[in-house]
């Protein structure tokens, strides 16, 4: 019988509050050099057009590109907000359409054009399931629907040639999960082209349980989904009691867990760790304290370590996310 030392450090039980934090988009050289001695081969990374960033993302992504790191790039809806709203009840095909999809399609296909020469997996926006970050999504399943399918459409008329389109759900074992992943393989059935979807699972953290759970979750979305699938976010916070050792612990479950399995399912294609380092504002919230490293990007926590020693053993999409 599987047993973990990790059952829910529940945050509510805790008492710690939980803040929505916009990812900064800044990025340090030190912290890429790590990430390539270390041997990271895929990082997740939201990107920006020139217009709004002054060329930050093309910049990182050109890094990554000289110490033969792997971006996989999400793009985010998130400037298009104002035209939408929970009443939002018309089809990409109509002058709802007009009103934003035109300018959520140029934007989309403004980032791949200005990162193509490098980045060739693209994520359609983020959690558009989660009750918090996005509520609009989470509430309205056909502004869902509509912003994948106008972001894929996007992406592929800027670059025919990409390996692969994706999306990502909030998971948390909840009754919610079989409407997201079947509205998502309803999109995909009725010729969206989604070659991958990504699972962001917190056990331990933002649901119960423990990470030896990881592989039964991902067998109950595959009999759903029946296609390719990965983590595409999970992680442990270091924040009160917390603590260093309780991530590393994290780690080492995780991996034992998902590395055995995609051995066995080939479909899994791999796990990304959210994330590379704590943020720097020193806020005192689990959201900016999940990193691997610390807020000056190259001291270490254990769990770096523990990260380095697992992730060789994964193949496929593995490595970090980094804000």
């Amino acid at each position: 019988m599987k047993t973990s030392t990790l059952v829910l450090q529940g945050l509510a039980v805790l008492g710690i509050v939980l803040v929505t934090v916009a990812p900064a988009l800044a990025w340090s050289a030190a912290e890429l050099d790590k990430a390539k001695a270390s041997g990271v081969k895929f990082i997740r990374r939201d990107l920006l057009p020139r217009s709004q960033d002054g060329g930050g993302s093309q910049n990182y992504v050109n890094a990554a590109k000289a110490r033969g790191i792997q971006v996989i790039g999400i793009v985010k809806s998130d400037p298009f907000k104002p035209y939408v709203s929970f009443w939002y009840l018309c089809g990409w095909w109509s002058w709802c359409y007009y009103d934003w999809g035109v300018k959520w399609q140029e934007y989309m296909r403004t980032v791949i054009n200005e990162n193509k020469h490098w980045v060739k997996d693209w994520q359609i926006d983020n959690e558009l399931n989660h009750p918090i970050h996005n509520a609009y999504t989470a509430a309205n399943k056909q502004l869902r629907v509509d912003i994948v399918r106008m972001g894929v459409q996007a992406a592929l008329q800027a670059d025919p040639y990409l390996r692969t389109t994706m999306v990502n759900l909030y998971y948390d074992g909840g009754s919610d999960d079989l409407l997201d992943i079947t509205l998502y393989r309803y999109l995909r059935d009725s010729g969206v082209r989604l070659d991958m979807l990504g699972l962001d699972i917190y056990r331990a953290t933002y649901s119960w349980g423990s990470p030896y759970q990881y592989d039964d979750d991902f067998r109950w979305a595959y009999s759903i989904w029946q296609g390719n699938m990965l983590m595409s976010e999970t992680g442990f916070c270091t924040l009160g009691p917390r603590t260093y050792e309780h991530q590393a612990n994290y780690l080492v479950e995780t991996y034992t867990t998902m590395n055995s399995f995609q051995a066995q399912n080939p479909w899994y294609k791999g796990t990304l760790i959210y994330e590379s380092s704590d943020a720097k504002t020193g806020t005192w919230n689990c959201e900016e304290n999940f990193g691997l490293l610390k807020d000056d990007e190259v001291t270490e926590k254990p769990a770096w370590r523990t990260f380095v020693d697992y992730n060789r053993d994964c193949r496929g999409y593995c490595g970090l996310t980094m804000h």
